[in-house]
C-alpha cells in the first residue's frame, strides 16, 4: 500500500467500488420488478403480493447476490465515499441525489438495522456537507436532522426483520430474568 503507483490509482480503484456497488444496486432493484411485475401478471394483487410473498423482496429474499448485512455495510461505504468524494470525482448533486436515493432504497430492502442506523450518521454528514455549500441556518440544518430521524424509524418500523426484532425484545424483557440472556452473542459472552 505504500507503493505510488497503488496511490495514484487509489482514486479510480475508489471509484470502481462505488460504480459497482450502484450496478449491483440497479440489478436487485430491476430483479424485485421483473419478480413483482411476473406475479402480478399471474393475477395477484399487488396488496396480496405484499402481505403474502413481501420477505422475497426484503432482507435476504431481496439480496441474493451476498449477506443482506455485509451488502449494506458496503451500501454505506459507497455513500459515504460519495459523500466526501464526489466532488472531487466531478459529479454533481442533480446526479448524487438519485444515486444517494437508489443506494439508500436499496440498503432499506437489504434490511440490515445496524447499516439502518450507519446510514443515519452517514446521511447526517451528507446534510451538513450539502449545508455547508448553501449557507443553512442551525435550524434549517436539526430540522433535517429531526426529519431524516423520525422517516427513518417510521420507514424501519415497516420492515417486517426489524419489527420482529423489537417485538422478541419487549417478550424477552418481560419473560427473561437477565438482560443478558436477550441476545445469543451477548450469552457467548
Amino acid at each position: 500500500f505504500i507503493n505510488g503507483y497503488f496511490r495514484s490509482r487509489l482514486p479510480d480503484l475508489l471509484q470502481i467500488f462505488v460504480l459497482g456497488i450502484i450496478c449491483i444496486s440497479v440489478f436487485l432493484l430491476l430483479r424485485s420488478l421483473v419478480v413483482t411485475i411476473g406475479r402480478l401478471s399471474d393475477g395477484l394483487s399487488l396488496h396480496d403480493l405484499i402481505k403474502g410473498e413481501g420477505s422475497k423482496f426484503i432482507s435476504l429474499g431481496f439480496s441474493v447476490i451476498e449477506h443482506p448485512t455485509y451488502f449494506s455495510m458496503k451500501i454505506n461505504f459507497a455513500i459515504l465515499l460519495l459523500v466526501f468524494y464526489f466532488e472531487d470525482w466531478g459529479i454533481r448533486w442533480y446526479i448524487m441525489l438519485p444515486i444517494y436515493l437508489l443506494l439508500s432504497i436499496t440498503l432499506f430492502l437489504a434490511a440490515s438495522k445496524a447499516d439502518i442506523v450507519a446510514w443515519i450518521a452517514v446521511s447526517i454528514v451528507l446534510i451538513i456537507k450539502a449545508g455547508k455549500k448553501n449557507s443553512f441556518s442551525q435550524v434549517a440544518y436539526i430540522l433535517m436532522i429531526l426529519i431524516l430521524i423520525s422517516m427513518t424509524v417510521m420507514a424501519a418500523k415497516r420492515l417486517e426483520r426489524v419489527s420482529y426484532f423489537f417485538r422478541v425484545i419487549r417478550l424477552s424483557l418481560t419473560t427473561e430474568d437477565h438482560f443478558m440472556d436477550l441476545d445469543q452473542r451477548a450469552r457467548e459472552w
